[in-house]
């Protein structure tokens, strides 16, 4: 099987947002934060915190924790990748996280269908396909005490038609969310240490 070819969409402020359109569309953002890969893994994973930096999202919690690292959550959010006159979007997510060796983490999350998340009046219940975060020590000279984080979405084909194209925007938007993230968490990296 060849590898996934990746095309740049956006490079702007040390991230670069990648495409790939094979069966499915999938998008892939990767940047260094210049915090802990601690401090990056906690906000990833801070549901209710989400909307500080992700534009998009409407509100974001657990439902029910099925083990310490796997929960069933609520992920509602404006209608950015499809046309102005549709519902928000909300989405029920199985979501995983699990710590890998040299300090590696991945988060990752895929729609499911669960009695705790039932579908809400007022919103178009959608799907995710399996994407997530990896987030990784980056250390060396030039970035000590820094961390690479990359997410992966994967999109389906009602979501993916519209996201192709606007493919540039997308990504911008994206690309958008990732540097409002990682601002954020050097922000209280500064500020704690």
């Amino acid at each position: 099987e060849e590898p996934r070819k990746w095309q740049v969409q956006v490079a702007r402020g040390g991230l670069n947002s990648n495409s790939s359109e094979d069966a499915i569309t999938v998008v892939k953002v990767t940047g260094t934060v210049y915090a802990p890969t601690e401090a990056v893994l906690a906000m990833v994973l801070d549901l209710p915190r989400r909307h500080e930096w992700d534009a998009i999202t409407l509100s974001a919690e657990v439902r029910t924790s099925v083990t310490p690292t796997d929960d069933v959550v609520y992920h509602a959010v404006n209608n950015r990748f499809a046309d102005t006159a549709s519902l928000p979007q909300d989405f029920c997510l199985l979501r995983s996280w699990r710590r890998g060796e040299g300090g590696r983490a991945a988060v990752s999350s895929r729609s499911i269908r669960h009695p705790a998340v039932p579908p809400v009046e007022g919103f178009q219940r959608s799907e995710v396909l399996p994407s997530g975060w990896v987030v990784a020590p980056e250390g060396g000279e030039e970035a000590p005490g820094a961390t690479r984080l990359t997410y992966v979405l994967q999109l389906d084909r009602a979501v993916a038609a519209h996201f192709n194209s606007e493919l540039q925007a997308s990504s911008r938007q994206i690309t958008a969310t990732f540097h409002a993230l990682a601002s954020l968490i050097e922000a209280e990296a500064a500020q704690s240490s």
